[in-house]
């Protein structure tokens, strides 16, 4: 999220309570990454991220994407927020 944010010309010092607006193609790349386990080859390691908890939040996130579809199908917005 830190790499989507920058990409839509985000900066700050540290990625931390910082929101991200989450567009339908946002999503799609999300559940694509979820679904080749692509995020599963980046170097990462914490409480809440890296393995095992990978597999532990796959279906979880798999439904946040479903649900946030349906909210911008609705005229919604979708944001990811940072917080650690």
């Amino acid at each position: 999220m830190e790499k989507l944010f920058a990409s839509k010309g985000g900066t700050c010092e540290s990625f931390n309570g910082v929101e991200v607006e989450l567009t339908s193609q946002d999503l799609s790349d999300l559940r694509s990454d979820i679904v080749s386990d692509s995020m599963k080859k980046l170097d990462t390691s914490g409480f809440f991220f890296g393995s095992p908890s990978d597999d532990h939040y796959r279906d979880y996130d798999l439904d946040f994407i479903a649900n946030a579809r349906l909210i911008l199908l609705a005229g919604g917005r979708v944001f990811y927020n940072s917080s650690w």
